[in-house]
């Protein structure tokens, strides 16, 4: 637990009865150059602390409730070349619900994969750059559950 209070960040906006504990951040999701600048002030924080890159997880659809599709498109404009320069690692999600958006993305992004269900499997390929067809399995054979791609010829 106290490795999880050090290194984690869990960015959350704030809402009455939230539990609060040492690795989440609470943001009030009304201003976005507010929270950002805060957001950085974490970054920074941890950064100087570790000596390390973060990686960063961000819902774009939990961005997009809290600050409206263009301020968070406006967001991500100056977040991607962020990344680039901090060297950080960035994954960044997005629901089916915004197909515009996901072309958008996708254009700033490195690599963009796509996550599917068919047929009760989960499927996941490459669309930047373009990869086979995998199905993502669970391997149990070491006690504990680890993701494991397996290719569809």
């Amino acid at each position: 637990m106290d490795e999880i209070n050090s290194l984690l960040r869990v960015c959350v906006k704030d809402y009455p009865g939230i539990k609060m504990e040492p690795y989440i951040v609470a943001f009030k999701g009304e201003s976005l150059i507010e929270d950002y600048e805060r957001y950085i002030n974490v970054e920074r924080e941890l950064k100087e602390r570790t000596g390390q890159p973060i990686l960063h997880i961000t819902g774009v659809d939990m961005l997009i409730d809290a600050y409206g599709v263009k301020e968070t498109l406006s967001l991500i404009k100056t977040y991607v070349p962020r990344m680039r320069e901090t060297e950080d690692l960035s994954i960044i999600l997005l629901k089916p619900s915004h197909p515009k958006l996901a072309k958008i993305l996708s254009a700033t992004a490195d690599v963009h994969l796509k996550i599917t269900r068919e047929h009760g499997s989960v499927l996941i390929y490459g669309v930047k750059p373009r990869t086979n067809l995998y199905v993502l399995e669970m391997d149990t054979s070491e006690g504990y559950i680890m993701p494991k791609i397996t290719p569809i010829i």
